[in-house]
């Protein structure tokens, strides 16, 4: 009952997730001339889509030498391929559920090396919080040169409404405040009938794997290995970009400095939970290059041919990936079955 219940959940889940990109591809789509769009598209030159799709790929394979860098400070190694199939599986697991890849990742690796969920998750927190911050620095670096087309491209699809008076944020500042202060007042009064309760001694198990997780970026030995792939990571998010402006006659004028923009405008698109990106990205990246002067057919055409390119790379990374570990452990049980009988 609970499994059913979990999988219904699930699936609501990605209805609406799935219909946020349906409505974002909607709004990316209502000004194209579909029949320019499939024209860009079939003359495109699908070398360069090839290029931007390698380099996808080595980034997932960057992702999992970096992974074990966090792994050694706990105590574990594993050998690389295993980390860069739970990768692989995880980006594919987003595809169809976003945000679920990083549980998914954590959980095929533990199957396969026996490393507690929770110190795993820690390193993807950890993970996340590097790439957000190279997100930031990637940010700050397009500002210095593209700071009225971030500008532009917030008051076109992030403009939200007037705010509202200083007295009103004054009140709920105060409500806010006082209300925090009154709930930690609480825990404390009440803290010797909580502090050994079955789940929140879980959650301090959670807790102490998710800072042993974050803490191993700083304790790893290897910090200049670390830095060095993240960085050859962002790299390659920004080549994958900008190799493909060279596939349309539309954007091959665009400059270097462009494509650092599209990329930043395509990384906030894939902060919205749409599956795979799929709404949320075209939207982007058409917004994005009819500020630089793309014609929305050929906006569209670009994004479409980098989008595809990379979720077919996820697919067949994935499913690769998928047989490869299903091999491995039906190879261990065999040798398991065999040691038994010996």
């Amino acid at each position: 009952m609970n499994r059913l219940k979990s999988l219904g959940k699930n699936l609501l889940r990605f209805i609406a997730f799935l219909s946020i990109g349906i409505f974002l591809l909607f709004l990316a789509l209502r000004n194209i001339d579909l029949t320019q769009l499939w024209n860009d598209i079939a003359n495109a030159r699908f070398s360069y889509v090839l290029i931007s799709m390698i380099l996808g790929y080595l980034a997932f394979m960057s992702r999992g030498i970096r992974w074990n860098y966090l792994l050694e400070p706990m105590g574990y190694k594993v050998p690389v391929w295993k980390a860069i199939h739970s990768i692989s599986i995880g980006y594919l697991a987003n595809a169809a559920m976003p945000r679920a890849g990083e549980i998914i990742r954590c959980t095929v690796l533990h199957q396969a090396s026996k490393i507690p969920v929770n110190r795993l998750v820690g390193t993807v927190v950890a993970e996340r919080v590097i790439d957000m911050m190279m997100l930031g620095l990637s940010l700050m670096l397009s500002l210095l040169f593209n700071v009225n087309k971030l500008r532009a491209f917030y008051a076109k699809t992030l403009k939200s409404n007037p705010p509202e008076s200083t007295a009103g944020h004054f009140s709920n500042g105060w409500y806010y405040l006082l209300s925090f202060v009154a709930f930690v007042f609480v825990l404390m009064i009440l803290k010797k009938h909580w502090i050994n309760l079955p789940f929140v001694n879980k959650i301090r198990g959670l807790w102490s794997g998710f800072k042993e997780g974050i803490l191993s970026v700083v304790s790893t030995p290897k910090r200049i290995p670390f830095i060095l792939h993240t960085l050859f990571i962002w790299i390659c998010y920004y080549l994958m970009v900008h190799i493909v402006i060279y596939a349309l006659p539309g954007t091959v004028h665009l400059s270097p400095v462009d494509s650092l923009f599209i990329m930043i405008v395509a990384g906030l698109g894939m902060l919205v939970p749409s599956p795979a990106g799929i709404g949320s990205y075209h939207y982007a990246v058409v917004t994005g290059m009819g500020i630089l002067g793309v014609s929305p057919d050929t906006g569209m055409a670009f994004a479409t041919l980098v989008h595809s390119g990379q979720f077919v790379m996820t697919l067949v990374a994935g499913f690769i990936s998928l047989i490869g570990m299903y091999a491995f452990r039906g190879s261990k049980a065999l040798l398991s079955e065999s040691e038994l009988k010996g």
